[in-house]
């Protein structure tokens, strides 16, 4: 066995960390939010009232919607030019 000479110079230890890894679903929590939203629409609509600020977020959250849908058709069609264009000059390079 070795003799444990004191020193002047600590030496690093190792360290444990407890650490519990955070998932976050972004899809569950829009599906949350718009489970709450339909809920609160459909008690005011109970109660016969308009909630202006309902109308808003139902009009914002229906307009981003829309606006994804454009973004996501136009990078379809941007590919599906890029595939046709590569497509034409393969084939004339492979037939000239």
């Amino acid at each position: 066995m070795r003799n444990k000479l004191p020193s002047f110079i600590k030496l690093p230890r190792y360290k444990r960390f407890n650490y519990k890894p955070v998932y976050y679903d972004a899809e569950k929590e829009e599906l949350a939010q718009r489970i709450a939203r339909i809920e609160k629409e459909v008690a005011t609509e109970k109660r016969g009232e308009l909630d202006s600020e309902l109308l808003r977020k139902r009009l914002r959250s229906d307009w981003e919607r829309g606006s994804r849908q454009g973004i996501i058709q136009k990078s379809n069609i941007r590919v599906a030019l890029i595939a046709a264009f590569l497509f034409a000059v393969i084939y004339l390079y492979l037939n000239s």
